[in-house]
């Protein structure tokens, strides 16, 4: 299993957020995977794929149970306060919909809205891969960008899919896909990466679409067309439990800068806002002054190729060098200024049982 996620139409590149990128996997739950595929599925109750799960709130709470392959998946609750989604949507639109939303409204940003002809083009997409990945893999090197002449073509890039399936604008804010055909445990990986959780969580993403096909899940943003005001999003959010306790970036693509101490690190930490300039960052195991040696990331880290400082559009990202210890509670404390005025976050989150790591 593999995910990916690209941000832009430059052809080549793939990322989140709107900013250029590269592919991304993510291990086990996820499996490791060559840079420019789709990234790999996150475990369930404990993990949360590159955008999460686990006995945490993060997962939405479903209607009933269902087996896996079962023929109706069950319906993920919708968090209160966002638009339902439009006539016509299937259960696993509806549930993308509303685990990204759940995501959302726990980290503080608001209700994205889901578009059908978006999904018909992220479907067309994912069926795409389905019938070219084995085939005719020279149809999907880059997992993002179709190639004329090769079977499901339906445009190169997304904003080009999304236009023939008829989303009426122009533009894109990228792509991320999974390996999962779940809606829910996708996102939930894409939470848990770094580059592909940007887009999931950014307060300027206004409107998604979801489709599937076989063993791919795709999941296409329309244009920020958000103004993101003084949105400060932090994720894992406060009270968070559940939490993932690794994170091993090799199989994300751009990879991030490694730890010191080499991967894998703890699952990353992030605060979005707008222009963000950050003087203390420091994570606290709950009850222990001594801080806990961490990778920061912002567009001026020492660390971070000239390549991957675009990707960090509002966004800074931490994550502690070493996995966190399972089922222990972690205090971030996050200080300096954004555009409205001096910035003081402090907040806890408690981790989950141990992930579970590829070699």
């Amino acid at each position: 299993m593999a995910m990916t996620s690209t941000a832009t139409d430059a052809p080549g590149l793939t990322g989140a957020s709107g900013v250029a990128g590269a592919a991304a996997q993510l291990p086990e739950a996820g499996a490791a995977g060559a840079a420019g595929e789709p990234l790999p599925p996150a475990s369930t109750p404990a993990s949360a794929g590159a955008a999460g799960e686990a006995q945490s709130v993060s997962v939405p709470p479903m209607a009933a149970d269902a087996g896996s392959g079962a023929s109706e998946p069950p319906l993920v609750a919708a968090p209160e306060g966002c638009a339902p989604p439009p006539d016509g949507a299937s259960v696993e639109e509806i549930n993308a919909l509303n685990t990204v939303n759940t995501l959302r409204a726990a980290a503080g940003a608001p209700c994205v809205t889901l578009d059908l002809n978006i999904g018909k083009a992220a479907a067309a997409h994912c069926a795409y891969y389905a019938l070219n990945k084995d085939s005719a893999p020279e149809c999907t090197i880059n997992p993002h960008y179709e190639v004329l002449g090769c079977p499901g073509y339906t445009g190169t890039t997304p904003s080009e899919r999304m236009r023939a399936a008829g989303f009426a604008s122009s533009g894109g804010g990228g792509e991320v896909m999974a390996f999962l055909n779940n809606p829910a445990r996708a996102v939930q990986t894409w939470v848990d990466s770094v580059w592909h959780r940007i887009p999931i969580l950014d307060p300027a993403t206004t409107v998604m679409g979801y489709g599937s096909a076989e063993d791919c899940d795709t999941v296409d943003f329309g244009p920020n067309r958000r103004r993101e005001g003084l949105s400060l999003v932090a994720y894992p959010y406060a009270g968070q439990i559940g939490v993932t306790t690794a994170f091993d970036g090799r199989y994300e693509g751009p990879m991030p800068p490694a730890p010191t101490t080499g991967w894998p690190s703890a699952n990353p930490i992030s605060l979005y806002g707008q222009q963000l300039v950050i003087s203390e960052h420091q994570l606290f195991v709950e009850g222990d002054p001594t801080p806990v040696d961490h990778t920061w990331l912002d567009p001026t880290s020492p660390i971070l190729p000239a390549d991957q400082q675009s990707l960090l559009r509002n966004v800074v990202f931490m994550y502690a060098n070493q996995p966190y210890l399972p089922n222990t509670t972690y205090r971030v404390r996050i200080a300096g200024t954004y555009a409205g005025g001096n910035l003081l976050r402090e907040w806890t989150f408690t981790t989950g049982a141990p992930r579970r790591m590829r070699p």
